[in-house]
């Protein structure tokens, strides 16, 4: 390899370190941020450039975003995860997964279970959770109940019923049968977000819910969100 070549080689792989340690550090931080950089500026600045040099550009941030989605995907799940729990760990692919199809507005259903990492339980079963999950910027007017043991407690159960009406959505009833049997158990934790209302009659109205289990038993992790 003559000296020319090699330069730009180093060039090449030196632009696409910087792009990805800069778009994972982004999309731990700040996704929103990060894509429109990765995705519409940094393409804009390539476009605008050297002539000669686009095609090693477009490669080197094409690079860039196969290794940012290698690895982003990791640290974001376990920022997520530290986040609800206290304890980071990685999600991979749920076993269990049901979603409707969501309006303009996000109103819909999904349900998620995922497989504990053996490590994860033993931890979360030392710690206690003696905390609520942190709120999102986008659920900043909704109310965080920190987590609790099972069995549940009688002023939580509108919130479970909210999450887990297996009646609305036939589709899920093995999946939220599976997260209702594991609330029974003082193996299992739960926490949840809800946006919700009292009328002057007392009664409530559950408008939005995130609920969260740690099934310690089976080792399982129900990510659930209701929007209405």
């Amino acid at each position: 390899m003559n000296t020319a070549t090699h330069s730009r080689t180093a060039r090449v792989s030196s632009r696409v370190a910087t792009w990805a340690v800069v778009a994972i550090l982004g999309f731990t931080f700040v996704p929103v941020v990060s894509a429109i950089a990765l995705l519409f500026i940094a393409p804009l600045q390539i476009h605008r450039g050297n002539k000669k040099r686009r095609g090693r550009r477009w490669a080197a941030l094409g690079i860039a975003i196969v290794i940012t989605l290698v690895f982003a995907r990791p640290i974001f799940e376990r920022q997520f995860t530290y986040a609800i729990t206290g304890v980071p760990f990685t999600l991979g692919q749920p076993e269990y997964v049901y979603e409707t199809e969501r309006s303009f507005n996000g109103d819909g259903y999904t349900i998620l279970a995922y497989k504990l990492p053996s490590y994860t339980g033993g931890a979360l079963g030392v710690r206690g959770l003696p905390f609520g999950p942190r709120k999102r910027w986008f659920r900043h007017e909704w109310d965080v109940v920190p987590w609790a043991r099972a069995p549940v407690r009688s002023e939580d159960s509108p919130y479970v019923k909210f999450g887990f009406q297996s009646e609305m959505i036939p589709e899920a009833e093995h999946v939220a049968a599976m997260a209702l049997e594991a609330l029974k158990s003082n193996s299992t934790f739960y926490a949840y977000l809800h946006k919700s209302s009292v009328f002057r009659e007392g009664n409530l109205w559950v408008q939005n819910v995130d609920f969260y289990i740690i099934d310690l038993d089976n080792g399982r992790f129900f990510v659930v969100n209701h929007n209405t």
